[in-house]
């Protein structure tokens, strides 16, 4: 028996019948799955999106629940992180200590066991993201509430950092304007190098 993959090509419309519907989404081919070639069929907007939902970048400090979102962020062993339940495709991803990545489509899920984790979906990707690294002139320092923080530059704009990342500098500036090499990811501080470092 032919394999129906070896008669399917992209970008062309067919109709399935005899098929079973898989556990965690797609489609099941049997032995009497019926393939049959069709005219090209308009998909909406509305439909593209069921099919491919949109997956806003959101800070982890958020703890989304319930909606698909996109996180970018590190790859750490045993920091503060959010937890990634990697699931099919998505948990033979290949990721190494230090890349830095974005992951599209995970879904948040507060867990009575695991806590606060974000969960892989059908429709999860990964992405190599380069992070920047500068020189800034710090003023001064705001600690907020939990692990968030923020700094204040010479320009008078602000950038956030987490408590953990920033307590290598301190939250007593020996001088101002206190310069330091960060690397920034999303406008977000995610590593910082002191002057005597530079």
């Amino acid at each position: 028996m032919e394999a129906i993959a070896d008669r399917v090509t992209e970008g062309k419309t067919y109709i399935v019948r005899g098929y079973a519907m898989g556990r965690f989404g797609g489609i099941i081919i049997k032995r009497d799955t019926q393939l049959y070639a069709t005219a090209p069929l308009e998909v909406s907007a509305e439909a593209r999106k069921l099919i491919n939902p949109p997956s806003p970048y959101t800070p982890l400090r958020d703890k989304v629940v319930g909606k698909m979102i996109t996180v970018e962020g590190k790859v750490i062993q045993d920091g503060t992180t959010a937890n990634l339940a990697l699931w099919r495709e998505a948990a033979i991803e290949k990721l190494t200590v230090g890349q830095v990545v974005r992951v599209t489509h995970m879904k948040g899920n507060l867990h009575a066991s695991y806590g606060w984790q974000l969960q892989s979906t059908a429709s999860t990707s990964f992405e190599e993201v380069s992070s920047k690294s500068t020189i800034i002139e710090i003023i001064g320092v705001l600690l907020g509430e939990g692990e968030s923080a923020e700094v204040l530059l010479t320009d008078n704009s602000t950038l956030k950092v987490t408590r953990k990342v920033w307590e290598v500098v301190g939250w007593d500036l020996p001088y101002v304007p206190f310069p330091v090499e960060v690397t920034l990811l999303n406008g977000e501080i995610t590593e910082v190098k002191l002057p005597s470092e530079l």
